[in-house]
């Protein structure tokens, strides 16, 4: 995939997730490179600004929103269902809270509900990692 900027990488299921800028999501399975899309709008995934996987998910930010893959099927969430903002800036999926961060700030998701998150709420993360009942987080700004 020659000039293709890409933007996250996550392992889940049985193959390797591939988000680039610009040129869509992509999951390559050992042998063959295969690009994903939904049927009902194929832009909609075209630019991956973070990938996360889950035990049984794989979330995905973007522009446009958070969209949640079960294997199966995907489900898009915005700012009309509980986001701060559509435009996703990072997720971290390592324990039973997703946090997903976006440019209007960060909240927890959990059950299909987003909650505030207290001393993150505020803040648009790049990156994050939680470690135990901590969670240590990288900001464009503010350290």
């Amino acid at each position: 995939m020659p000039q293709v900027n890409v933007t996250d990488l996550a392992a889940f299921g049985d193959g390797l997730w591939i988000g680039t800028d610009g040129a869509g999501l992509y999951r390559w399975d050992g042998d063959r490179m295969q690009r994903r899309f939904l049927r009902r709008d194929t832009s909609l995934l075209d630019d991956i600004t973070a990938l996360a996987p889950g035990p049984y998910h794989l979330y995905v930010g973007t522009p446009r929103g958070l969209f949640v893959f079960d294997g199966g099927s995907w489900e898009q969430y915005t700012d009309i269902d509980g986001l701060p903002a559509a435009e996703v800036t990072d997720i971290d999926a390592s324990d039973w809270l997703v946090y997903v961060s976006t440019v209007g700030g960060t909240v927890g998701f959990f059950k299909e509900e987003f909650v505030p998150v207290r001393g993150l709420g505020d803040y648009v993360l790049t990156s994050m990692g939680p470690r135990g009942k901590k969670v240590f987080a990288g900001t464009l700004f503010d350290g």
